[in-house]
């Protein structure tokens, strides 16, 4: 459990932790989920936009006098979900307290790729094999696709970012399944953040694995049609979610939880999602999760009708309408979770170098470590090179060498999927 105190800002000193603000963290320039106090400049940029702080006296020094303990903890819900996201059937699921993962990181990047290549691979099998069968009107045994999102589960709490990472391999001919496994894999990585138990993120991971099974029952002309839907077309892409329910409730013999989340991952916050509209809380935790899972990886994707946007501007975006489409506190935490600079994330150095975010874990929100490729004229480095910004390196000019601006997936030819067998080594600057 995180030793979490209020402190007045009057009263910050070098040295401490702020893990949580009196208000929410993406209308303050701060980082998400805490930051150490290492300068007088920081308490006083602190100073400037709150009046009273949390501060973690595990990761940072205490303070001199009595302060009372901040309400809530580990066992209940954190500060960053309060906006409505109270649990409704998992109401005793312990939930990690603001700033503080439950799950620490067991491995890092490079040792667990080589697992998350490998679930990825089995993982897409599954889940086109599933669909195959769907299609051919076969009963599904959800055994497989149990072991599979146990494996998967088992990953991401090792270290999230290695299947985040695996995630960037997207194809447009694959796009139905490969959005599937990666619903899954980014509620499972959200769920982790949580801080859910495993049973609870087993549940979500299998609905978020299945949720689109019902498009198996939608003519292929209509699913990969590249132009807008017409109404009627649309309509009929609407009765995925009742199709996919069926399919599961019939054949499958799952819980509740995961028939949920294929029937809801549609709703929306204000009631003008589908099927049943739905608002606010009348829509299931996971179902409401999900939601913002599904939409995140679509943008984020190359579609038939669409080339895929940059997942900062897609964030940017989902957090300017979080009020009226999603749960507003989940679309923080979801944006915690993924981190500033979500790993595949290209970014263009203050150097003018070109990189790749491949690790973006909480501890280094702001200074990830990046997969250099290019170099300050653009031209590719013929061994890819791993740079720690969080050892704040400097450039051959002496400057500090940072993150300067979030680029488009693919500009200057930079595909993170390019980069995806781990065969690269620390940098020499």
């Amino acid at each position: 459990m995180v030793d979490k105190v209020r402190v007045e800002c009057a009263e910050l000193k070098l040295g401490m932790y702020v893990c949580e603000l009196d208000r929410p963290w993406l209308e303050t320039p701060f980082p998400f989920q805490g930051f150490a106090l290492d300068s007088m400049e920081s308490i006083e940029a602190v100073r400037r936009v709150c009046d009273y702080v949390f501060v973690d006296t595990e990761l940072g020094i205490a303070p001199r006098r009595p302060a009372r303990t901040a309400a809530g903890g580990a066992s209940g819900w954190s500060a960053e979900v309060r906006g409505g996201a109270r649990p409704q059937t998992l109401a005793s699921l312990p939930i990690a307290a603001a700033g503080r993962p439950v799950y620490p990181r067991r491995t890092d990047f490079e040792a667990e790729l080589a697992r998350a290549h490998t679930l990825q691979t089995e993982g897409r099998a599954l889940i086109g094999q599933v669909f195959r069968d769907v299609r051919l009107g076969k009963s599904l045994d959800p055994g497989d696709a149990r072991a599979v999102v146990r494996s998967l589960t088992e990953s991401i709490l090792a270290n999230p970012d290695a299947l985040l990472w695996m995630m960037q391999l997207k194809r447009r001919d694959e796009y139905t399944s490969l959005h599937c496994l990666n619903v899954c894999i980014l509620s499972l990585a959200f769920g982790r953040h949580l801080g859910l138990p495993r049973e609870a993120l087993h549940e979500l991971g299998l609905g978020a694995l299945l949720h689109d099974i019902g498009k198996m029952r939608v003519p292929l002309e209509i699913l990969n049609k590249p132009g807008r839907l017409e109404p009627q077309e649309f309509a009929v892409i609407q009765t995925h979610t009742g199709e996919g329910r069926e399919i599961l409730r019939v054949n499958s013999g799952l819980g509740n939880a995961v028939l949920d989340i294929v029937y809801g991952h549609h709703e929306r916050r204000d009631g003008s999602g589908y099927p049943r509209r739905l608002s606010g809380d009348e829509i299931s935790l996971f179902s409401r999760m999900v939601a913002i899972v599904d939409v995140y990886d679509a943008v984020t994707s190359d579609r038939v009708y669409h080339k895929a946007a940059s997942p900062v501007a897609t964030l940017g975006w989902m957090y300017e309408h979080r009020a009226e489409l999603f749960d507003p506190g989940l679309v923080e935490s979801f944006i915690q979770s993924l981190g500033i600079f979500p790993a595949g994330s290209v970014v263009e150095m203050t150097s003018g170098a070109v990189g790749v975010v491949i690790d973006a874990s909480p501890e280094r929100r702001l200074r990830p470590r990046v997969l250099m490729v290019l170099n300050p004229d653009k031209e590719p480095i013929e061994q890819p090179r791993v740079i720690d910004l969080a050892e704040r390196p400097v450039d051959a000019a002496g400057r500090t060498f940072d993150v300067r601006l979030v680029l488009e997936p693919g500009s200057y030819g930079v595909h993170p999927a390019d980069y995806l067998s781990g065969e690269f080594t620390a940098a020499e600057l």
